[in-house]
């Protein structure tokens, strides 16, 4: 019986109190913590051990129970350990406070304008050694998200390092509220790019309800920014968060398509729909309903002819 997890000689996970070769809420392989953060030159021999104790028909004492574990796993194949997964997520300071967001919880997380240093560590350093000790894949896999990416002053060099060292795909959470040119390049280039910004509603009101700032336009105006001049390859991903008796409605659904319609129309935007964690019977919930409310709005809007986004992952995350 022959345990494995791709994650563990390949995913690189940097959040705000730890660095980990996991993708999952399992601890996995933890190379350092905050504020000795962060011990990542041992990083090459833990993953050797944790290696070489998989390949033994061991399961690690951190990895026991997590769902990402493959039963039978083949390691024929696996030689070496290179990184080509990476999470981006160092820091928990943002220009919003969701209402929903799961970084609430840390009590120094501070709401801002102001582009400034991780609190926490710098991911570059770490990057760097990763390159000089030849422990990076061929394919660069990157999610950045945060807190609030804009606002990290170290995070256009970080871009600009995995663009000059393969990086094939981009996944990068906004809030919106600031305007990234680093963000906007990406989406002009060749580089496979979504940028994901969650306004939740249609309604300014609303949104200043649901994020506690008052931005809503800056974010849709940005939204309509960040669609010139990019790839046709590359999409915009406007994101509506079902909040539970907030914009659990159609009136908030028909508001929201309105501003896609004034801001987003275009082959370069996606549309799509996910739920706050406070739901927890998605299936027998009024979501359930609103989802083929919102399909049934789009079909009818795409005929009138008043609605280009792509829409086919509507309910991909439900």
């Amino acid at each position: 019986m022959t345990f494995g997890c791709r994650h563990l000689y390949r995913t690189l996970s940097l959040h705000p109190y730890v660095i980990k070769s996991c993708c999952s809420n399992a601890k996995g392989i933890i190379f350092g913590k905050k504020p000795t953060c962060i011990n990542y030159k041992n990083l090459l021999h833990k993953s050797s051990m944790f290696l070489k104790s998989f390949k033994g028909g061991s399961v690690p004492k951190s990895c026991k129970g997590c769902c990402e574990l493959v039963f039978d796993f083949d390691w024929s194949s696996v030689e070496d350990i290179k990184f080509e997964n990476f999470y981006i997520s160092n820091w928990f300071d943002c220009n919003a406070n969701c209402i929903y967001c799961v970084n609430n919880c840390i009590t120094d997380k501070k709401i801002t304008d102001e582009i400034h240093k991780s609190p926490c560590y710098d991911a570059l350093p770490i990057l760097e050694y990763l390159k000089n000790e030849n422990l990076l894949g061929d394919k660069l896999k990157i999610f950045i998200t945060g807190g609030e990416p804009s606002l990290l002053k170290e995070m256009p060099d970080v871009i600009d390092f995995f663009k000059n060292n393969n990086a094939v795909f981009f996944s990068v959470f906004s809030s919106g509220i600031a305007y990234c040119e680093s963000f906007h390049d990406l989406l002009k280039s060749d580089i496979r790019t979504e940028l994901i910004i969650s306004p939740d509603c249609g309604n300014p009101d609303l949104y200043k309800k649901i994020k506690n700032v008052d931005r809503f336009y800056d974010v849709f105006n940005n939204i309509k920014k960040y669609g010139e001049g990019c790839s046709e390859n590359n999409r915009i991903i406007v994101k509506y968060i079902f909040v539970k008796n907030f914009n659990d409605n159609e009136k908030s659904v028909l508001e929201f398509f309105d501003r896609i319609d004034e801001y987003a129309s275009g082959s370069q935007y996606a549309v799509r729909f996910d739920v706050d964690y406070n739901y927890k019977d998605v299936e027998h919930s009024r979501v359930s309903d609103l989802l083929k409310f919102a399909n049934e709005e789009i079909e009818r809007r795409k005929k009138a002819q008043t609605f280009s986004p792509i829409t086919s992952q509507l309910s991909q995350n439900l």
